[in-house]
């Protein structure tokens, strides 16, 4: 009995090993804490290259602001990381706001975009996202502010000074070498 529970528990081991090493390898790990929120290195990565995309398509179709002049890499993961952190803010004050009908009333103004075949064309060229993907990451963070605008707006207070707030009381840890967090900001090390 005795041989029996011990193999049980290393074949439980070797298994939540190989589950934990495939969750990373996947991305499925945390590379910022937002309060009680996290953001993956997953959708980190595939924000990132999004971003990336829309960016190389916006310079081929208008050129750069100023000629020669290009965004580097770590500004454009700089930028995803501070959007990024400002939407789990935004999505916290905005479910403090409408309470369990937040995703009633994002649900609804993303319904009629759902199935339209253009929009999922233009997400594909435009972003290279599925349109799933750019409901999920363009879409519903968008919907999500519009919530929160419009009932800040109701009661005479605008979205970007409660984001500014929200910034400057938020818990953030960032789990990367590359940036750190100011108290307001993601900021380069």
């Amino acid at each position: 009995m005795g041989k029996f529970k011990a193999y049980t528990i290393l074949v439980l081991m070797v298994a939540a090993g190989f589950a934990a090493a495939f969750l990373v390898s996947q991305g499925y790990y945390p590379i910022v804490f937002v309060g009680d929120d996290f953001i993956s290195a997953k959708r980190f990565a595939q924000s990132y290259s999004a971003a990336s995309l829309y960016y190389e398509n916006l310079v081929k179709t208008y050129g750069p602001v100023v000629p020669g002049d290009r965004i580097k890499p770590l500004d454009l993961e700089l930028a995803v990381m501070n959007q990024l952190i400002d939407e789990s803010l935004i999505r916290e004050g905005a479910q403090r706001e409408v309470g369990s009908d937040l995703a009633y009333l994002v649900e609804n103004k993303l319904s009629r975009l759902k199935d339209d075949a253009e929009l999922s064309r233009a997400a594909a060229i435009l972003y290279g996202l599925n349109q799933d993907d750019f409901v999920s990451e363009v879409l519903t963070p968008q919907a999500t502010r519009d919530v929160l605008v419009g009932r800040l707006f109701l009661r005479g207070e605008k979205v970007d000074s409660r984001l500014i707030a929200a910034r400057k009381s938020a818990r953030v840890t960032i789990f990367s070498t590359k940036f750190r967090w100011d108290g307001e900001r993601a900021v380069t090390n």
